[in-house]
């Protein structure tokens, strides 16, 4: 049906099975773009799912949102596709939504400019 996007919400017109259209709304993460610790973080699969001849997994930088009061990582399932990632499992998550459950994705983070200690 149709998508509203503001900073803080989102408005999701889903038809139901009577053909009329039914409201759902979920905190947006755009607002996230403008607050808070944003930095560029490399993703890529495991290397421990490295080819058979050793060459690394594809990866892609993109910005990163760091949040202090998160328990795991959460990855964009856009991103995972266009990484080639294979689940490894489902994990289930809370959020501002509540609960849910989502693939989980075994992958190595490193941060550009940075160099192993």
């Amino acid at each position: 049906m149709g998508y509203f996007r503001s900073t803080l919400l989102e408005r999701k017109v889903v038809e139901t099975e009577n053909g009329k259209g039914q409201v759902q709304w979920q905190f947006s993460p755009l607002g996230l773009e403008d607050a808070g610790i944003n930095i560029p973080v490399a993703v890529s699969q495991s290397a421990v799912f490295a080819d058979e001849h050793g060459r690394p997994p594809r990866s892609m930088i993109v910005m990163g949102h760091l949040d202090t009061g998160a328990s795991k990582t959460a990855l964009d399932l856009a991103l995972a596709k266009a990484l080639g990632l294979d689940s490894v499992g489902m994990g289930s998550s809370h959020s501002v939504s509540g609960k849910f459950t989502s693939p989980d994705f075994a992958v190595d983070l490193s941060f550009t400019g940075t160099t192993p200690a």
